[in-house]
């Protein structure tokens, strides 16, 4: 009776935090439509079962009406959206505002002037009758975006030298034993092969690897968060200059490469050469060429994966040279993709794909998301696509939560999935050690129209090591800049 009283209970969280219906504690409230509600009170089933596994919250109840109001709170009233005029951006937020919002940490001048941006083109969605009218905060400054500091590919090597100290009393759900990935402070992994094992030919083409040919692996929107932290992966191209072939055909032929996963030690690696396939063919003042590289590579469990990459693009006449330099390459005359997969690529059981770790050059969204003990910004980078959803990167976070700050810039530590064209945003953030007895931030359904006053605010839950929600914490303001390249 006791287990399928809590089947129930758990049903009813997980129902209200998909619904958003809410009633007042400790009654329950789900939707059986959009429009539909029911409510069912303890008296009705019983009391929740014990926690034993601890302090995970799927509620998205609010804080008790009797609480102690944070200063944070006071900024926004949520229940009362305003009377801003959604077509006059003196409406929304402005930095002087947000210079008001105590312990915020938030420097106006990174908010820069509001401008009218339209919301995405009718030709971009499949439902674009039913997204609102509105306009985005624009800054055109880009000097004004925080950049990650001297962020070099060694850098984002590093996702996390070691284990995180979180204290006797914190009672935490441990994360991944990271374990020691090699000397932070180098460019290759220990792992990695030399270019000296290149196999190919004498052959007059060159491809140009850079030291800072580093790719990360993409979000995909059919996965939820914590798949998304499981599949990480970065791809080091190995700096040297390596002939490709100008005659169409096969040919045995090895790219120094190597990979780094979440998981120390589990990363496939090369194994024997693999095969390029040339098809050129002849354009006006040079060639359009096209590689198709596929390596078989074998990991630490003996299971197979297969890695290809295609490069395509044209040279013109006396041209020879093509390069690698960790660069999104977006709509160009250049196509470059790079796919790792667990077998041979036609299973589709785990396939990752990459791009770049910066995505320099492209727009950024900004979200300041502000709530009960804290705030938090979140810099999405996003490029353009003609009908898939967008690709991008999130790359970098900071905050304050319970008065201690916190930045993050590791690529392993920020977690992104969004819905398609990312109308919904799901974000969480690691911290490099935990604050209040919290390993991050879950920021889930962010919605890119905020200042849409239908438009739900986010929500926020502090959380374990393994990305388990911890404590939900109430929103009380959301605001988007956009930052122009």
């Amino acid at each position: 009776m006791n287990a399928r009283r809590g089947l129930l209970w758990l049903w009813l969280a997980l129902a209200t935090t998909l619904c958003g219906c809410k009633e007042d504690p400790p009654c329950i409230c789900d939707c059986l439509t959009p429009d539909v509600c029911i409510v069912l009170c303890p008296e009705d089933i019983g009391p929740p079962p014990v926690d034993l596994a601890g302090e995970t919250d799927l509620s998205r109840d609010p804080q008790p009406q009797d609480a102690e109001p944070d200063p944070v709170l006071d900024l926004v009233d949520a229940a009362e959206p305003g009377d801003a005029d959604l077509e006059d951006a003196e409406d929304l937020a402005d930095a002087e505002d947000l210079a008001e919002i105590p312990d915020a940490d938030i420097d106006p001048t990174d908010l820069g002037d509001t401008g009218d941006l339209s919301p995405p083109d009718a030709e971009d969605m499949a439902d674009a009758e039913d997204m609102p009218d509105v306009s985005d905060a624009v800054q055109e400054d880009p000097d004004a975006l925080q950049e990650p500091g001297d962020l070099e590919p060694s850098d984002l090597d590093a996702a996390a030298d070691g284990d995180q100290d979180l204290g006797p009393t914190c009672d935490l759900v441990d994360g991944l034993d990271w374990g020691d990935a090699g000397d932070p402070g180098t460019s290759v992994w220990y792992w990695c092969p030399t270019a000296d094992e290149y196999v190919g030919g004498d052959w007059p083409y060159r491809l140009q690897v850079t030291e800072s040919a580093l790719y990360c692996g993409t979000f995909d929107e059919s996965r939820t968060l914590e798949q998304e932290w499981e599949r990480k992966a970065m791809l080091r191209f190995i700096e040297g200059t390596y002939p490709l072939p100008a005659v169409n055909g096969t040919y045995e032929f090895l790219l120094p490469l190597c990979f780094r996963f979440l998981l120390p030690d589990s990363q496939p690696e090369v194994d024997g050469t693999g095969t390029l396939v040339a098809n050129h063919s002849a354009s006006p003042g040079g060639v359009q060429y096209s590689f198709q590289y596929t390596q078989p590579l074998l990991d630490a469990d003996e299971e197979r994966w297969t890695f290809q990459m295609g490069l395509m693009g044209s040279l013109g006449a006396g041209q020879s040279s093509i390069t690698l330099d960790g660069k999104h390459l977006g709509m160009t005359d250049t196509y470059f993709y790079n796919m790792l997969c667990l077998g041979d690529c036609t299973s589709w059981e785990d396939v990752r794909y990459f791009d770049s770790c910066l995505f320099d050059g492209v727009r950024t969204d900004r979200h300041i998301i502000a709530f009960s003990g804290g705030q938090v910004t979140l810099d999405l980078r996003i490029g353009v696509s003609m009908a898939s959803t967008e690709p991008g990167i999130f790359y970098q976070a900071s905050g304050q939560l319970d008065g201690e700050s916190f930045t993050q810039q590791k690529y392993f530590d920020l977690i992104y999935n969004p819905t398609h064209h990312h109308f919904s945003r799901d974000f969480a953030v690691l911290f490099e050690q935990e604050i209040n007895c919290s390993c991050g931030l879950r920021i889930e359904e962010v919605i890119p129209w905020p200042e849409n006053p239908e438009t739900p605010l986010p929500i926020v839950h502090t959380m374990d090591c393994d990305l388990a929600r911890r404590e939900s914490r109430e929103v009380s303001l959301h605001q988007l800049i956009q930052i122009m390249p």
